[in-house]
């Protein structure tokens, strides 16, 4: 990628690589904190809810400028646009898409930071879910004059071996003795116990008639 196109590479989050190339080692925040706190906060159900805050948080306080990179669905994207601030929205640099579909969560976050007055062109929408060259320029046609760019491409980029990729990934599943569940913008993407998924539903969710927007 260095050879062919030197000038769309702008870094990576693997740190070994990033010395070994001199590039700027870069990435956003990963689920396991959000679910960390969820454990150690979660005793009550209202702490649960404030874990997520607390992350976002904590986060801004140690390293807010450029890491300001908001990872959306944890919880899922809806429950995250009701706990993340306008403040909050102001001044961290974007979001991190990583499940569901890219173009409706692209569009709903340019909705959001309208409605709250703010220019989205101003900010960042990072997209990192199962990208290929064929959707990453297909949501660049989409979106690359109404909203900042950038795309965390790695799966399918680095699988070169001529098989499908598997889907694996490694989440919490408790933290602090409390069971946690990652809910997700896709279904097939939440982790944990089904009373964990549950909890978190009822926590996140808890309108009856929110339970087809909060998908898990």
């Amino acid at each position: 990628m260095l050879d062919l196109m030197p000038h769309q590479v702008s870094g990576t989050s693997n740190v070994a690589l990033a010395r070994e190339f001199n590039l700027k080692p870069m990435g956003t925040m990963a689920h396991e904190l959000f679910l960390a706190y969820m454990g150690i906060y979660g005793a009550t159900d209202e702490g649960m809810w404030n874990s997520q805050r607390y992350v976002l948080r904590d986060w801004w306080n140690r390293f807010r400028g450029p890491l300001s990179i908001a990872l959306t669905d944890t919880v899922g994207t809806d429950a995250f646009l009701r706990i993340f601030t306008e403040e909050q929205a102001r001044s961290w640099w974007g979001v991190r898409q990583d499940s569901g579909d890219p173009f409706r969560f692209g569009r709903s976050m340019i909705d959001f930071y309208r409605a709250k007055g703010i220019d989205p062109r101003r900010k960042m929408i990072v997209f990192s879910d199962g990208l290929d060259a064929g959707l990453i320029t297909g949501l660049w046609d989409v979106f690359s004059e109404l909203v900042g760019m950038g795309f965390g491409w790695g799966t399918n980029l680095m699988n070169d071996l001529g098989f499908d990729t598997l889907s694996l990934v490694m989440k919490l599943v408790a933290a602090n003795g409390v069971p946690v569940a990652k809910l997700s913008d896709n279904p097939a993407k939440a982790t944990g116990d089904k009373v964990a998924i549950s909890r978190a539903m009822a926590t996140f969710c808890p309108r009856q008639d929110a339970a087809e927007e909060c998908r898990y």
